[in-house]
């Protein structure tokens, strides 16, 4: 019988470890699920970000030659950092 014992006391605790493990591992899947669904909302947040949603921060003037690609690199600057763009003539 000391023996029988034992062995059944010894599996108890293994089999609360690996319930406890379960639960664990639960638990992080729960916790990046949570991550992953604050993420996502930022995400949808920003993109439905108006540039004029954010107080005028930075101003940036290009000047250069006639033909030399400046309202190509306005385009280009606006649309990677959704900077306003206005173009004037003089």
């Amino acid at each position: 019988m000391g023996c029988g014992s034992s062995a059944r006391e010894a599996t108890v605790p293994v089999h609360n470890n690996a319930k406890a493990e379960e639960k664990k591992v639960e638990e992080k899947k729960d916790e990046k699920t949570e991550v992953k669904k604050v993420e996502e909302k930022k995400v949808e947040e920003k993109k439905n970000e108006k540039p004029t949603d954010k107080p005028l921060e930075k101003c940036i003037l290009i000047i250069g030659a006639p033909a030399s690609g400046k309202g190509t690199q306005a385009e280009k600057i606006k649309e990677k950092y959704k900077f306003l763009y206005a173009r004037i003539y003089l």
